[in-house]
């Protein structure tokens, strides 16, 4: 008997991070950045770009007022993400944290900052940051592009290999359960669970790992 797999290449998913200082004037080039990820066949963890224009008021694009949902779903789009986008053209405490908890993840970061506005040059906190999972790169509007596709494309390719599974009853209610609470689907929420629940938890496999057995 064999065992057949189908073999489906994921979707990269990214966080965008970007300062709020200066929406209204910088708003198009992170419209622009968040077309080119999506250009990419990947996909926003969650779209903040989308989330400031509706809070446009009569004298333009106003700061979020709820700081604390602003933070809370930047880290839960963090969470989410296979890598990160940071635009640090403007001084921002806020994308700053952003990229060092996406660090802390190990998750890669690519940090870029615009050559024609904004302060031409990166902060000394994030200008400090040594990690291999950090890239930097300065880009301008014609080079915006390439520099993000570079950076999309040379990222590890993702893969989810797909094969029958039989499941009781209960193993359904509870899929069904965590779908509704998380929004997200019954595959998706079987995976993590596997991840988080088994493989993590699993000190003879994590060991094996680390002092593979010689052939």
């Amino acid at each position: 008997m064999r065992l057949i797999l189908n073999i489906i290449y994921k979707s990269v998913k990214v966080f965008f991070a970007f300062s709020t200082s200066n929406l209204k004037a910088n708003l198009e080039t992170y419209k622009r950045v968040g077309t080119i990820i999506t250009s990419k066949k990947s996909k926003l963890t969650v779209d903040l770009i989308k989330k400031a224009v509706r809070e446009k008021k009569n004298d333009g694009i106003t700061k979020n007022e709820d700081d604390e949902q602003f933070h809370k779903e930047a880290i839960g789009g963090i969470d989410e993400a296979d890598c990160v986008i940071a635009d640090a053209s403007f001084p921002s405490s806020g994308v700053g944290f952003q990229i060092g908890y996406a660090i802390s993840l190990k998750k890669p970061v690519l940090c870029i900052f615009s050559e024609e506005f904004g302060s031409r040059k990166l902060s000394k906190v994030i200008f400090t940051m040594k990690s291999p999972f950090l890239q930097i790169s300065s880009y301008t509007e014609n080079t915006l592009k390439s520099v993000i596709s570079k950076f999309l494309d040379n990222l590890p390719k993702q893969y989810l290999m797909k094969f029958n599974f039989i499941i009781t009853p209960e193993i359904d209610d509870y899929l069904t359960w965590l779908h509704n609470k998380s929004g997200k689907s019954k595959s998706e929420t079987l995976r993590e669970k596997v991840v988080e629940k088994v493989i993590r938890e699993d000190k003879e496999y994590l060991s094996s790992k680390k002092h593979p057995s010689k052939a």
